[in-house]
């Protein structure tokens, strides 16, 4: 997929997720998925052209050449015969779900070790890249989201477990990046190292119903706009919102007729 449409998907379940980690309130779940919408990112930082690649200038792209070399050095080493002779550089180790895992436990253990810089470094990179995919209203909302908290006197909620909080939200944010590939034609070897029919670097898709093609009018028109759809509704108090709307309108309408 497109990096704004990852984008809007890790904002969707960032929003859906944050109930479930503590951070249900409106300005815990905003700040939360501000962050999961950064993160969905993260995978296609094996690719010099994706939207976090070119977010910081030299720095992304450098560390985006290291990522792929690392990424051909695993493929290289843990290749089967049947695996072939790929590149193992672009959709290959960064979207894998055990990749996914570490990074979010890499995360938490960096993020402990470090304090609050730690926390807020991290926090901050992952909503600066949000910005870079989806516009810089992501940052107003982490920013309103944060100012939300403190004034609604949230914080120590919101701070509580921070450290597990940002590894779930990088570890989440990847997984739905990995999903989005997933039902698209391009497959990816989520399930590395599992050996499927002789296979490491098994590439797994969608069933072929479901699959539409990276940049296409499916996704522009169809599933891009579905997420936004949904990122509004999954703010907390928005479908309740929305649903009290309707039935006013029908009301009104019903009470014309």
């Amino acid at each position: 997929m497109m990096g704004r449409t990852h984008a809007a998907s890790g904002w969707c379940a960032g929003l859906a997720v944050a109930p479930l980690i503590d951070a249900g309130g409106l300005g815990p779940a905003v700040t939360f998925a501000s962050v999961t919408t950064g993160a969905a990112l993260l995978p296609d930082i094996d690719h010099l052209e994706a939207t976090i690649s070119r977010a910081l200038g030299p720095i992304t792209r450098g560390v985006a050449r290291l990522v792929r070399g690392l990424s051909s050095a695993v493929y290289r080493t843990t290749r089967t015969d049947r695996d072939g002779r790929g590149t193992g550089k672009h959709r290959y180790l960064t979207h894998t779900l055990a990749f996914s895992l570490l990074l979010g436990m890499l995360t938490t253990v960096l993020t402990a070790v470090g304090g609050p810089w730690a926390v807020g470094t991290v926090a901050v990179l992952a909503v600066l890249l949000a910005g870079k995919a989806l516009g810089w209203w992501v940052l107003a909302a982490a920013t309103a989201g944060t100012l939300l908290v403190s004034v609604l006197g949230d914080l120590p909620q919101l701070l509580a477990g921070m450290e597990l909080k940002l590894g779930i939200a990088i570890t989440l944010g990847c997984i739905v990046h990995i999903l989005g590939d997933w039902i698209t034609e391009a497959p990816v070897p989520m399930l590395w190292p599992l050996k499927i029919q002789g296979r490491r670097w098994y590439p797994c898709n969608a069933p072929a119903a479901v699959r539409f093609e990276v940049n296409s009018p499916t996704e522009l028109k169809l599933v891009f706009p579905a997420f936004v759809v949904l990122g509004v509704l999954l703010v907390p108090g928005a479908f309740g919102l929305a649903v009290e709307a309707v039935t006013t309108l029908l009301d009104h309408t019903t009470t014309d007729n």
